[in-house]
């Protein structure tokens, strides 16, 4: 696997990782799960935004 094919797989594990935390957050009431699905969020959307810059530095080859 190239690098790009790795930061390839690790963006779209970390879109469905996110995807799910939406949808937990907008599944629940509970203000303690609330603020574990923000979180989360906030460090899944750190974490797509590196991935993405990482595949922007990356020549392709």
């Amino acid at each position: 696997m190239t690098q790009q094919e790795g930061l390839t797989q690790a963006l779209a594990e970390t879109r469905r990782a996110l995807e799910a935390v939406r949808a937990g957050f907008q599944e629940t009431a509970d203000g303690d799960l609330l603020t574990y699905y923000l979180y989360q969020a906030h460090a899944l959307e750190a974490r797509y935004a590196y991935l993405l810059r990482r595949m922007r530095e990356e020549p392709r080859g």
